[in-house]
């Protein structure tokens, strides 16, 4: 099992703050996963895809086929979620070899319910099951989040503060 960062130093998502959703999409390239990990990929591989920074909701999460998967596995499932907690949260045992272009990943019942990210983590792809190679695909891994850190300037009321001035 190897841990393979492609964030691409998504850390901090400066366009967050106005506390307004943003969609924040990565595309998870097999072949440049490959590349990085140095060797195949493999059962239990943990491709991190997305930083999630503390004190930010994820309102909705879950990936499209941008590339087909190319290789001689014919039993893939990957798995989205956080690893260390819940790995399938937005999808659970998805069957990259598969799915076609532009097919969506079903979402997991737990991706329905909005998740608060209470301390800096990643999204991550575990890959549950490979019985064969992995060569090539890409994997549009997408979510909106939302920074729910607190905004308020001490001593001034925010707009649509209800409790200001009570």
């Amino acid at each position: 099992m190897a841990t393979i960062d492609m964030t691409n130093g998504t850390a901090g998502f400066a366009s967050l703050g106005s506390a307004k959703p943003v969609l924040v999409e990565r595309y998870v390239n097999m072949a440049t996963a490959i590349t990085t990990k140095g060797s195949a990929l493999a059962s239990g591989d943990v491709i991190e895809c997305i930083d999630l920074p503390k004190g930010t909701i994820v309102l909705a999460a879950g990936a499209q086929v941008d590339t087909v998967f190319a290789g001689t596995s014919t039993d893939t499932s990957f798995e989205l979620g956080i690893t260390g907690g819940d790995i399938d949260r937005w999808v659970d045992a998805f069957d990259f070899d598969g799915a076609a272009v532009n097919a969506y990943a079903t979402q997991g019942v737990a991706g329905y319910e909005p998740f608060l990210v209470t301390a800096a983590d990643t999204m991550d792809w575990v890959i549950t099951a490979m019985t064969g190679t992995c060569t090539a695909g890409v994997l549009r891994t997408w979510a909106v989040i939302m920074d729910v850190n607190g905004k308020a300037t001490p001593g001034i009321a925010n707009p649509g503060d209800v409790t200001a001035g009570s």
